[in-house]
């Protein structure tokens, strides 16, 4: 054990604590006391979880020192679990408070100020970010900078398809006199339906040169949310292409520009390639302008969109190139679905860079054995993964991979070891709030768990009190965001960007900042640790999900009362979103009607795997929910009706079986009710193909039974005689997600 001490001189003390002192012992010391304990107490609170006293063996001690004139405090530790700097942090503090409270004895000790001079000026002035930036440039401008520094390099590859940026300059050029021919210009929004494709980055080009931002929408999304997302930010067009039209609400605004069909060919075969705005006549003032709208989930059961401008775009570009080391001749995978923002980090970068971006087929599904194949193939020296696709791949696979990138969730330790020696590892973090990226760490080694990183260019970051007051070293507190990357707020939501946007009082010059949510603390190297979520909203396989937004929507079914949604770990060890329901009478209602109900108006990746009927939420002694104490969900129990016929039946109900880990599925089980998630539908991927039948994603969303699968299913080239148990039960499956 080491023991560690510190003085506070008695003659300090006011005149009154002094009178206490002679005429009052016992009733100073137990203020003394009530005072050390309340600090100790707020010390031990703001230091990761990992740190408490019963855990460490840390423990503290005050006494007065004969004659009285002096207050001894004593802190005791194991060196091998709770560092010597950390001790003396923790006792300076302790001085430090027990000084602000002589001061001012009237104050709450929570209120106290936890830093001396010269760490609050290392803390604001070189740890949190300058927030200097460069002049900010529009995304058609830095969408063009290649077009002119090496137009013939290759721009875009998607499978036997290349094209340049020549190329794609040239299509974009005339895409985008269409799109002002129907009125198309600065201020207003174009909704893009389109999959993964050339398609898709032409038309975000097209959209840029306009002036006008884009709104990419996942035509897969169910088409109540796709309604509101549409009713809510009022496209002036949507541009989308005949598959992905069959997903959209049948609606007569915003008109529709099909990018496929032959009318379209016609109408811009004849348009000029030139740049429909040689001059730049609107960039003047676009840095205020919209580039773009994601929507998210929303605590109030509807998705809120966030409006993104100009002005921290430069500083992105510069930070993904720099960052990842991306250069001339490099290929860079483009990842994330378009309804993401780490889309828009992945096209920068590779922009920035005049690198080549590699599309996946569309509609593929990325991970495990997928990921590996498309790495491969393609010759990807850079890749943006949330870390659970990058844990379902081994780094040996993928030897051309340089640069990894994940973001998006938690990184282990663990994640770390295994590719830190394979290649280049860098951990990110960024809210979509701002302009996807606002820390990123040095390249990543070892196995203990890494670090956010450190602000890029632009941003400026604060670990704060509740009365956003900065905090020490170690010290967990809440995450706010600010600089020019900082989103306008929220799509025609005032109210809540004005309580989730606030003034940033470290500037003084009228600064916003964002209130992230998310808890954070500084290490002693001035790099910041991730510490999970202060509310409701959860990270799941690199999804955002607002447990708000799952229980609002299960309330609205008619026979629930109540919905309380929750991540849980089954079995397995598989973490999963489930969902408990308080029926509204004797009725109870089943795992499929919740089901069925929550994918009419919810993502697939927020729809829950696992159902649950309970009596009453449990609750904390306080009355607050408590999360905790709600039952791991029991998986439905499979009908037994009739056996499988088919080679394709036979197969797929023992691929279900392998996944499941179950040996009583039956062709009319449904997957998801049997404890399937979007995750293990991946694993059925995998193991069909080696089976002989190809599957898509949204095929076992559709038909989430062997029966109506098999019915789906087409054959592909590979030996039947493989069997469907060639997978192994080895094979770590991942949900394509960023």
């Amino acid at each position: 054990m080491t023991d560690q001490h510190e003085d506070l001189s008695i003659a300090n003390l006011s005149q009154e604590l002094t009178a206490a002192l002679s005429a009052r012992a016992k009733e100073l010391d137990e203020t003394l006391e009530s005072v050390v304990h309340e600090a100790w107490e707020l010390a031990l609170s703001r230091l990761p979880s990992h740190l408490g006293a019963g855990d460490i063996g840390c423990t503290l001690d005050f006494s007065m020192c004969p004659p009285g004139d002096r207050i001894q405090l004593s802190v005791e530790h194991r060196p091998d679990e709770f560092a010597r700097e950390d001790a003396d942090r923790l006792l300076a503090l302790l001085v430090r408070i027990l000084e602000a409270v002589e001061r001012n004895p009237g104050q709450p000790v929570e209120s106290a100020q936890l830093l001396d001079a010269a760490e609050l000026r290392r803390i604001l002035a070189e740890w949190s970010g300058s927030g200097d930036r460069r002049p900010p440039l529009t995304l058609s401008q830095l969408l063009e900078q290649p077009v002119k520094r090496s137009p013939d390099r290759i721009a875009l590859v998607q499978g036997s398809e290349a094209i340049t940026y020549r190329e794609l300059d040239s299509r974009a050029n005339r895409l985008a006199r269409l799109l002002m021919d129907s009125g198309v210009g600065p201020g207003q929004l174009v909704a893009l339906a389109l999959p993964r494709s050339i398609t898709l980055i032409t038309a975000v080009f097209a959209v840029a040169k306009t002036g006008a931002a884009f709104l990419p929408l996942d035509h897969s999304y169910p088409l109540d949310r796709l309604s509101f997302m549409l009713d809510d930010a009022a496209p002036a067009l949507l541009c989308t292409t005949e598959e992905a039209a069959e997903g959209l609400p049948a609606r007569s605004w915003p008109p529709q520009l099909v990018l496929d069909d032959a009318e379209f060919a016609a109408s811009i075969r004849d348009l000029s390639d030139a740049n429909p705005d040689p001059s730049g006549a609107w960039a003047g003032h676009a840095a205020t302008e919209l580039a773009y709208v994601i929507y998210t989930s929303g605590t109030t059961g509807q998705p809120k969109g966030v409006a993104v401008t100009h002005s921290g775009l430069l500083d992105l570009a510069s930070a993904a190139a720099d960052w990842m080391a991306l250069g001339v001749g490099d290929r860079i995978l483009q990842f994330s679905s378009p309804s993401f923002d780490a889309f828009v980090f992945e096209l920068l970068a590779a922009f920035a860079a005049g690198a080549t971006l590699v599309i996946p087929p569309s509609g593929s599904a990325l991970a495990g054995e997928a990921l590996v194949e498309m790495l491969a193939e393609s010759r990807v020296s850079h890749a943006v993964l949330p870390p659970v696709a990058a844990a379902s791949i081994v780094p040996e696979a993928v030897p051309e991979l340089r640069t990894l990138l994940v973001a998006g969730e938690a990184c282990s330790g663990d994640l770390v070891a295994r590719w830190a020696s394979q290649c280049r590892m860098i951990n990110a973090y960024g809210p979509t709030e701002a302009t996807v990226c606002v820390t990123m760490s040095e390249p990543l080694s070892g196995s203990a768990t890494p670090p956010i990183g450190r602000p890029v260019t632009g941003a400026r970051v604060y670990v704060l009190d509740r009365h956003l007051q900065p905090l020490p070293v170690g010290m967990p507190g809440d995450l706010y965001v600010a600089g020019g990357g900082l989103a306008r707020g929220y799509l025609g939501r005032p109210a809540l960007s004005a309580e989730r946007f606030v003034a940033d009082p470290f500037t003084g010059n009228g600064d916003r900042m964002y209130r992230t949510g998310d808890l954070a603390s500084w290490r002693s190297d001035g790099s910041l640790s991730f510490h999970g979520r202060v509310d409701d909203q959860v990270k799941l396989r690199g999804f955002r999900i607002e447990l708000g937004e799952v229980e609002a929507v299960l309330a609205d079914h008619p026979l629930v009362a109540q919905a309380v949604a929750a991540v849980q770990e089954d079995e397995r060890g598989t973490r999963q979103l489930a969902a408990y329901v308080i029926p509204a009478g004797s009725e109870q209602p089943s795992s499929g009607e919740l089901r069925e109900h929550a994918s009419r108006s919810l993502p697939h990746f927020t729809v829950p795997a696992a159902y649950g009927i309970i009596n009453a939420l449990p609750t904390t002694p306080s009355g607050k929910l408590d999360r905790r104490a709600l039952p791991v969900p029991v998986p439905a129990q499979a009908a037994t009706v009739r056996p499988a016929r088919t080679p394709a039946e036979l197969a797929l109900c023992e691929i279900f079986g392998q996944v499941l880990e179950r040996a009583d599925v039956s062709v009319t089980g449904n997957f998801f009710e049997l404890g399937g998630d979007s995750l293990l539908a991946v694993s059925v991927i995998q193991r069909a193909r080696r089976a002989g039948f190809a599957l898509s994603p949204m095929e076992i969303v559709n038909n989430p039974t062997v029966e109506a699968l098999a019915a789906v299913a087409e054959p592909v080239g590979l030996s039947r005689g493989q069997g469907a148990g060639s997978a192994g039960p080895s094979d770590t499956d991942q949900k394509d997600s960023a």
